[in-house]
């Protein structure tokens, strides 16, 4: 898998922090990405809609990945 390939090969050792900018398309890698990280930010627009579309996406991860990373309210 290319992310998970070019994360190995370098990224985690020369950087202090590796940031991705998601799509919201559920792809072959994003679990990956997902797992590898230590933290997520979820950042929404703060209407019904956005707030109600970012729980969804809050229980999506969950439903995938149990509760790794762990799931904090900032």
């Amino acid at each position: 898998m290319f992310v998970t390939a070019l994360l190995d090969l370098g990224v985690r050792r020369t950087s202090d922090y590796v940031v991705f900018d998601m799509p919201r398309t559920w792809f072959s890698w994003t679990d990956s990405v997902l797992l590898g990280s230590n933290k997520l930010f979820i950042i929404t627009e703060t209407t019904v809609p956005g707030l109600r579309q970012a729980k969804q996406l809050v229980e999506a991860i969950r439903e995938r990945l149990g509760e790794r990373p762990e799931a904090r309210k900032s």
